[in-house]
C-alpha cells in the first residue's frame, strides 16, 4: 500500500512540474481571443484582441504581444459588414505559420522576440479600448495594428519562413 500511494505522489509530482513547464509561454501569452476589424494599406492588418482577467489593468504590451501571436500562429475571422456577422458569415485567415511547432523549433529567436521586438510589429489603438464587467471579471478589448508585411519579411530574413514563392511557410 505504501509503495502504491509513494508512487501516485511521485507521478503527481512529476505530472505538476511537467505541467508548470509546459505553462512558460502562457505567462507572456495570456488566453486571449482575435478578431479581424479590417485590413490596411496592404501592409497592416487592424484586429480587436480580447482578454478575459481578475481586474480592468490595461496593459497595452501585453496586448500587442497577443496581437502578434495571434497573426503568426492562430489566424483570426474577419466579418465583412454587421449583416454578415449576424449570419455567421465570415472570411477567415489563415495563420502566417501553420506549423505551431516553429514556435518551439525556433525557441532562441522566439524567446527573444517575445521579449524585445515583437513590439515593433504592432501599435495600440488606445482609443478603441473597452472595459466590460462580467461577473467577477473583466473582459478588456483593444484594437491594435499588426505591420503584417515588415513581420512576414523578418522571419523570411532570419530563415522561418520561405520568401514570397513560398507563401508564409
Amino acid at each position: 500500500m505504501k509503495r502504491v500511494v509513494t508512487f501516485l505522489l511521485i507521478a503527481l509530482v512529476a505530472g505538476l512540474m511537467t505541467t508548470a513547464n509546459g505553462k512558460e509561454p502562457e505567462k507572456r501569452i495570456p488566453h486571449y481571443t482575435i478578431t479581424g476589424e479590417g485590413v490596411g494599406t496592404g501592409q497592416t492588418v487592424t484586429v480587436e484582441v480580447e482578454i478575459n482577467q481578475k481586474n480592468k489593468k490595461f496593459d497595452p504590451e501585453v496586448f500587442a504581444r497577443c496581437a502578434v501571436h495571434g497573426v503568426l500562429f492562430r489566424g483570426y475571422n474577419i466579418a465583412q459588414d454587421k449583416k454578415s456577422q449576424e449570419f455567421g458569415l465570415v472570411a477567415a485567415t489563415i495563420p502566417g505559420m501553420t506549423d505551431s511547432d516553429k514556435e518551439k523549433q525556433y525557441a532562441d529567436y522566439f524567446n527573444n522576440f517575445w521579449e524585445e521586438t515583437y513590439s515593433n510589429y504592432a501599435q495600440v489603438l488606445y482609443e478603441t479600448r473597452e472595459n466590460l464587467k462580467m461577473g467577477d471579471k473583466w473582459r478588456v478589448k483593444v484594437k491594435v495594428t499588426v505591420f503584417k508585411e515588415n513581420l512576414r519579411r523578418e522571419l523570411e530574413k532570419v530563415g522561418i519562413i520561405k520568401g514570397i514563392s513560398g507563401g508564409w511557410e
